[in-house]
């Protein structure tokens, strides 16, 4: 629901630590907003050929595209080359003759990433792609990506999406992100990290005792009369069946006596 910048910083700075925990020595943030190339597509007589032109950074395949139309061709060539650090980016984006709400996303680009490292307390190094088309249908503001050497993709990708929510009968403005973990296992593998290990997981009868479990810091699922077969399918280690405590390999204990060793350490 939060419409303004600092949701955006806010989000940015989210997806930053989910980036830092990965551990990877080379993370880093790729920021874009769907506004130029909107505006550039939407005025152009051959939106699919430039498209194309534009997402390979085809400088040649843009003046192809753009034809004759001279006022269109400085932002759509523009495109192609407005990558980089961001500041520096974003300067070159400025000298621009932009109508006025794409200036205005320029300016709010550059107070996001102001807004996102006072948040985080530190100069995290930021890259821009205004030429970045994907999700150009879905997002409606902000757009960026996280990417770490030896990942085969982003290893997150988010954004501005205030028209979706409203597909569904709320309108309301929106931010957020996903993380892809298979793109995340990859680039730990490739910096040599060892995979993370799953906390403790244990099947309960009851709701609560399984909060109270998470709150601890362990796994837990609400599934009634859990067997060894079905731990081990479900890639949980234990569950708590009446006063039992039994295992993935079959093995049990008493669940009292296992709860009052883990308390004795």
């Amino acid at each position: 629901g939060a419409p303004d910048r600092d949701a955006d910083a806010e989000v940015l700075a989210v997806a930053w630590a989910a980036l830092s925990a990965l551990g990877l020595p080379d993370a880093r943030l790729d920021l874009g907003h769907v506004g130029f190339a909107r505006f550039v597509l939407e005025s152009s007589l051959h939106r699919e050929q430039l498209a194309a032109a534009i997402a390979k950074k085809d400088r040649a395949g843009v003046r192809a595209a753009i034809g004759d139309d001279t006022d269109l061709a400085p932002f759509a060539e523009a495109l192609v080359t407005l990558w980089g650090p961001a500041e520096a980016t974003l300067s070159r984006a400025r000298q621009l003759a932009w109508p006025l709400g794409m200036t205005e996303a320029i300016d709010d680009l550059r107070e996001t990433i102001a807004a996102f490292r006072a948040k985080v307390g530190r100069a995290v190094d930021v890259t821009v792609d205004l030429g970045d088309l994907r999700g150009f249908d879905y997002y409606t503001g902000i757009k960026f990506a996280g990417h770490a050497t030896g990942a085969p993709d982003a290893l997150l990708r988010g954004g501005r999406y205030d028209e979706l929510i409203g597909k569904y009968g709320r309108d309301i403005h929106a931010v957020g992100f996903a993380i892809d973990l298979e793109a995340a296992a990859e680039a730990q593998r490739a910096a040599g990290l060892a995979s993370p290990r799953a906390a403790f997981g244990v099947a309960v009868e009851h709701p609560g005792i399984a909060l109270a479990l998470r709150d601890a810091g362990l796994r837990a699922v609400v599934q009634a009369g859990a067997d060894p077969a079905w731990l081990r399918g479900a890639g949980l280690d234990a569950a708590i069946v009446g006063d039992q405590l039994i295992f993935a390999d079959d093995s049990r204990r008493d669940a009292k006596a296992a709860s009052e060793a883990a308390k004795a350490g």
